[in-house]
């Protein structure tokens, strides 16, 4: 993902706004790890106004396509 340079700063300038708009953009086609990434963003609020009931259904939907890290992030959220 995009999204992952902006957010750890890999080769270019850290920005996690733009991080997370690249990560919504993975999201918005339906890539497990995107819509994972976007629950990750509201549930820290990285890059975003946190919002725990968004990175709820972020997570849920990840969750349901298979992707581990969204299943965690259920139970902890």
């Amino acid at each position: 993902l995009e999204g992952l340079r902006y957010a750890k700063g890999s080769g270019v300038a850290p920005d996690p706004r733009r991080a997370f708009r690249s990560f919504t953009r993975a999201a918005a086609c339906g890539y497990p790890d995107g819509i994972e990434a976007v629950g990750y963003c509201y549930d820290e609020g990285f890059g975003v106004r946190r919002q725990p009931r968004k990175a709820f259904q972020a997570y849920g939907k990840a969750a349901k396509l298979g992707n581990t890290a969204a299943q965690l992030g259920l139970g902890v959220c």
